[in-house]
């Protein structure tokens, strides 16, 4: 299998059919969710074909986005199986990309370990550095695409979220409990809000 190939063929997709206003869903993220599933796949020690196989997916995971905003995950699942073939996946290979890449939706829903490490992968930025800047990142794409929040509102739905966020590996969950109490204290930092946050609940 020719990954490194397929690899120059998405990041050339998606730095081109990418709309310039989708701050969060773009190439950059596609990045990070390839690293997370290399990162989680060396702790778990897999190698070899499985591993390949959620290189793929996450290279692929977000395909969907260069056809539609919503739903995005079937249209993405789809784009792989046409593409796959020429850079020398089998159709069993295949099959098992579009799960993986299907399993990324939200609510997210895995059935196995591979799809658990795929869906870890693709929110494995909350656990990072880099979380409230990419939070912010998808606030501005959600503002771009007709969807605005004011700072009271992105945060209700920001500490809702980040809230009821579980990781499906212990590992994963354990660094995001860690993280979580200077994850929303960074993120209301950067707002003007003036809320009981046991009004949320």
């Amino acid at each position: 299998m020719a990954y490194s190939e397929a690899e120059e063929f998405m990041i050339r997709c998606l730095s081109e059919r990418l709309p310039r206003h989708y701050y969060f869903h773009n190439l950059e993220h596609t990045r990070e969710v390839v690293a997370g599933v290399e990162a989680i796949a060396a702790a778990e020690k897999i190698s070899g074909e499985d591993l390949l196989l959620l290189r793929t997916a996450a290279l692929f995971h977000d395909a969907g986005y260069m056809f539609r905003y919503a739903d995005n995950e079937q249209p993405g699942a789809d784009f792989a199986a046409r593409e796959l073939p020429r850079f020398g996946y089998s159709v069993p290979m295949i099959d098992r990309i579009r799960e993986l890449i299907l399993s990324t939706a939200f609510p997210q829903h895995p059935q196995n370990r591979q799809q658990q490490i795929v869906c870890d992968a693709d929110l494995l930025y909350l656990t990072q550095p880099q979380a409230v800047p990419r939070i912010a990142a998808f606030r501005r794409e959600l503002a771009a695409i007709g969807t605005p929040y004011d700072d009271a509102q992105w945060w209700q739905l920001e500490w809702k979220f980040l809230h009821g966020q579980h990781f499906f590996l212990p590992f994963n969950e354990t660094a995001y409990q860690r993280v979580l109490p200077e994850l929303l204290k960074q993120l209301r930092a950067t707002l003007e809000v003036g809320i009981n946050e046991k009004d949320f609940c």
